[in-house]
C-alpha cells in the first residue's frame, strides 16, 4: 500500500500542477494551443502503437515478475510434510527432531522476511528479538 500511495501522490501532484498551470497562468491563445498538442498526440499515440498492446504488455510484465517473486520464496510447508512422512517414530526424540527441524526452517525463512518486509522488520528488529521468540 505504501508503494503504490507514493506514486498516487506523484501523479495526483503532477495533474494538479499541470491542471493549474492550464486553467490559471496560460493566456486563452496559449490554451487553445496547448488543446491542439495535446490532440495531436493522442492521434499519434493511438496510430503508432496502440494503447492496448502497451497496456497489456506492462500487465504481463508485472504478473509475471509478481510470479517470480512469490515462486522464489522459500515456502516451508512442503518440507514440513516431507518430514513428517520420512521421519518415522511416535517417540519423544522423533517428535522432537521434526519439530526442532522445523523451528530452524521457521527461523531461516524468518531472517529472509526480516531483510524484504518491512512488518516482519517491525516485529523482530534485532536478532535478540528474533531469539526471543524462538
Amino acid at each position: 500500500l505504501q508503494a503504490v500511495c507514493g506514486q498516487l501522490l506523484i501523479w495526483t501532484a503532477a495533474f494538479l500542477l499541470v491542471s493549474c498551470v492550464y486553467r490559471y497562468v496560460l493566456t486563452p491563445d496559449q490554451q487553445n494551443w496547448f488543446e491542439n498538442l495535446v490532440k495531436y498526440l493522442d492521434s499519434k499515440l493511438d496510430s503508432n502503437i496502440p494503447l492496448t498492446f502497451m497496456l497489456g504488455f506492462f500487465v504481463s510484465f508485472v504478473v509475471g515478475r509478481w510470479g517470480s517473486i512469490l515462486n522464489g520464496i522459500g515456502w516451508i510447508d512442503d518440507a514440513s510434510i516431507l518430514f513428517a512422512s520420512y521421519i518415522r517414530g511416535g517417540g519423544e526424540s522423533t517428535r522432537i527432531l521434526r519439530r526442532n527441524m522445523v523451528r530452524y526452517m521457521v527461523l531461516c525463512q524468518a531472517l529472509v522476511l526480516r531483510d524484504i518486509s518491512m512488518q516482519v522488520r517491525k516485529r523482530f528488529p534485532t536478532m535478540d528479538t528474533l531469539a526471543a521468540s524462538v
